[in-house]
């Protein structure tokens, strides 16, 4: 703990109590604690604070939900002093399977094609073995915590999913699940790092519901110079092959909607030019005019202002054209869930997660797994006008779903989705409002 760099020791009133007794004479009534007297005479070595913390809120009868919430409220200021360690930029490595060597000219985004890409023959992706795997999960999240990041996936990921495939100039993309306990109600979440001759360039983030998929792409700034279009295509490419999904797309925050950096880069632009077309008629009545300029104009550059109107939705890029996903949001449904339980359910989530897992389990002759993650499911099957009518194979298909979301791999339940044509388009018409 590195109390010195401006943290904030009255934050430990709410949690401190529990771990000091009699702090609570003080913390409940009194202005101006020294929490940090009461630290260092139950702790008195200073070295040792955060080990201390961490090894009483491991103590605590509660989630490990619960116990992140509560650390996380604290604000504690943390000191990392890497020294000699590999977690660094310079020096985390990855696996290398022997250096590659450009022997001409980088590849532009001129030089790539997403058609091409996902016509092309399949990618030889490998297991990895638990073992392996882990040791994947661990240099990633050290790449991510040295540019004081965290995301979920990685966070979370699973050791036992990890894919492994090299496509190509030296890269190698790991792509992993969640674990099961941590896996979202709806959409099942993947993760990637990809590496060049061993070191980490970047990763890839992918929330899928039946053959859509949402990417978030980001290269580390050192090397965005560095064939950033190739590699994202070939990302799709693995996506396209492994998970079944057809159509990609693009939120509005990689786009440069409340995201500076993204606007300075022109990153509405990148896409443009893979073939990624904007949703709703205002933006592609924009993006035309815009094109227009550019075509006339060499030298023009779209102004900030426009490129934010251009950014305020979602991109699509499908290998199967449709209007399907065009106002699509995952929070519709949980709109829609919500307002079932108002008007069904009196407000009340226990009450509505226990009654719809237990009408659903009724309607698909199953038992929903333990879990949140397995009742908020069970809520949106819930929120299907006319699951009672459907047919009985309709609804064994459905309960496969079910059961494959708690499984090994969540892979298998999004393929079993994308088989799934009444479901899918009683999602999409709760999703697209």
């Amino acid at each position: 703990m590195d109390w010195g760099s401006g943290g904030s020791p009255d934050r430990l009133r709410a949690l401190f109590p529990k771990f000091l007794p009699l702090l609570e004479e003080e913390a409940r009534e009194d202005a101006n604690v020294p929490y940090l007297d009461w630290l260092r005479a139950a702790r008195p070595d200073p070295a040792g604070d955060l080990p201390w913390l961490l090894q009483r809120l491991e103590r605590l009868p509660v989630s490990e939900d619960d116990r992140a919430e509560r650390f996380d409220s604290l604000q504690v200021p943390i000191a990392w002093r890497l020294g000699s360690a590999t977690a660094s930029r310079t020096t985390t490595r990855g696996r290398d399977a022997g250096p590659f060597f450009h022997p001409g000219p980088l590849l532009s985004r001129r030089d790539v094609s997403l058609e091409r890409e996902l016509a092309a023959p399949p990618l030889p992706v490998r297991r990895l073995t638990r073992r392996q795997g882990a040791a994947v999960v661990e240099l990633v999240r050290e790449a991510t915590a040295v540019r004081y990041r965290e995301y979920y996936g990685f966070t979370h990921a699973d050791p036992a999913t990890v894919r492994a495939v090299e496509i190509g100039r030296g890269i190698e993309v790991s792509l992993m699940g969640l674990a099961p306990g941590r896996r979202l109600p709806l959409r099942a979440a993947f993760a990637a790092l990809f590496v060049k001759n061993g070191v980490p360039i970047g990763y890839f983030e992918a929330l899928c519901l039946f053959e859509r998929i949402e990417v978030g792409y980001n290269v580390y700034y050192t090397f965005r110079d560095g064939e950033s279009a190739w590699i994202f295509a070939q990302a799709l490419r693995l996506f396209h092959q492994v998970l079944g999904v057809t159509s990609f797309s693009i939120d509005p925050y990689q786009l440069g909607h409340e995201n500076t950096e993204a606007i300075e880069s022109g990153a509405f632009w990148f896409y443009r030019k893979l073939g990624f077309r904007p949703t709703g008629t205002n933006r592609a009545r924009l993006l035309a005019l815009e094109e227009k300029k550019i075509a006339s104009s060499p030298g023009y550059r779209s102004p900030a202002g426009v490129l934010r109107r251009l950014v305020t939705g979602n991109v699509l890029y499908e290998t199967e054209p449709s209007r399907d996903w065009e106002r699509f949001h995952v929070r519709r449904i949980g709109l829609a869930v919500l307002r079932r339980m108002r008007t069904r359910y009196g407000g009340d989530p226990d009450v509505a997660r226990r009654r719809a897992s237990a009408r659903v389990a009724r309607l698909l002759s199953i038992r929903i797994p333990a879990g949140r993650s397995a009742e908020d499911l069970a809520l949106v099957l819930d929120a299907v006008p006319d699951l009672s009518r459907w047919s009985r194979a309709e609804r064994a298909a459905a309960a496969a779903i079910v059961r494959a979301k708690a499984s090994r791999d969540e892979i298998r339940y999004l393929r079993l989705l994308q088989r799934h044509t009444r479901l899918r388009r009683a999602l999409i018409r709760l999703g697209s409002g």
